[in-house]
């Protein structure tokens, strides 16, 4: 892995003295650890919010039939889908505006 850049996550365990250690190894003390909760860097996040959201627009007609609705839901969210770029392309949207990758620390 030398040569490259890390985002960690912040679990306690990669906290402890011996894991830092090797993390500083494995990237040359070129990492950061992601903030406590990091919705933004889990486009799963996103995308279950939209699907939710969809699910409430749409809250008269997937009671009545709700596995049509959800599968509907999920392929309209899907990479290919007719709004999957709402969901995998907020990684990239925040990938450039966040300042450690702009400045190249990650």
């Amino acid at each position: 892995m030398n040569g490259q850049r890390g985002l960690v996550d912040n679990a306690g365990s990669h906290h402890a003295n011996d894991v830092r250690a090797a993390l500083d190894a494995a990237f040359n003390g070129q990492w950061l650890y992601a903030s406590p909760y990091s919705p933004h860097l889990k486009p799963i996040e996103r995308g279950f919010s939209l699907i939710k959201g969809f699910l409430r627009d749409h809250e008269d007609e997937a009671v009545l039939n709700p596995v049509v609705w959800i599968n509907h839901a999920f392929e309209r969210y899907s990479v290919g889908g007719m709004h999957g770029h709402s969901c995998f392309g907020f990684w990239n949207a925040y990938r450039r505006l966040h300042t450690a990758f702009q400045a190249g620390h990650i």
